[in-house]
């Protein structure tokens, strides 16, 4: 038998086929684009925190008591709290919603006696500003909620829990 070569690929039959191919190809270089900022971005943040991870264990190694107290406000300056946080919100879900804001360092969700969730939480970011943008994000709903984002206020050592709350009528 002879072989007939198909025709109808010279006359527009298969060029469905081709435009589909070229709109696979360029989609598929869009999303290495995309990836390739990721890389970047992730990069980036890694930098970050490894200098940071190197900061903070250098300030613990070195430092007196005095300079731990003020390293320990430095920390408290670049941190927030998120007050009204759904009781199974991860913390990877909350480093997610303010990685907008700046680099998270740390997300801290503190939990009760018996492992509960205790409502609330602790971001820390790497740059100051981070805060303020941080800020913005007040009110926000998550998972339902509505978060409430204030500036962390710094610890005064050797103040306990029941100074704080008994207040003027002791």
């Amino acid at each position: 038998p002879k072989f007939v070569f198909p025709f109808f690929c010279f006359l527009g039959g298969g060029g469905g086929e081709v435009e589909r191919q070229e709109d696979m190809i360029q989609q598929a270089e869009i999303e290495l684009e995309e990836m390739k900022h990721k890389y970047q971005n992730l990069t980036q943040r890694l930098e970050k925190l490894n200098a940071e991870k190197e900061k903070t264990e250098k300030q613990i190694k070195e430092g007196d008591a005095d300079s731990l107290r003020s390293f320990t406000s430095e920390i408290d300056s670049r941190s927030i709290y998120v007050g009204n946080v759904d009781y199974k919100v991860e913390a990877e879900t909350l480093e997610d919603l303010f990685n907008t804001c700046g680099t998270v360092t740390r997300v801290t969700i503190p939990q009760g006696i018996k492992g509960n969730a205790k409502g609330f939480a602790y971001v820390e970011f790497v740059e100051e500003s981070a805060v303020d943008n941080a800020i913005q994000l007040n009110s926000t709903k998550l998972n339902g909620r509505e978060l409430n984002i204030l500036i962390k206020r710094t610890n005064r050592p050797g103040m306990k829990a029941t100074a704080r709350r008994k207040g003027r009528f002791t």
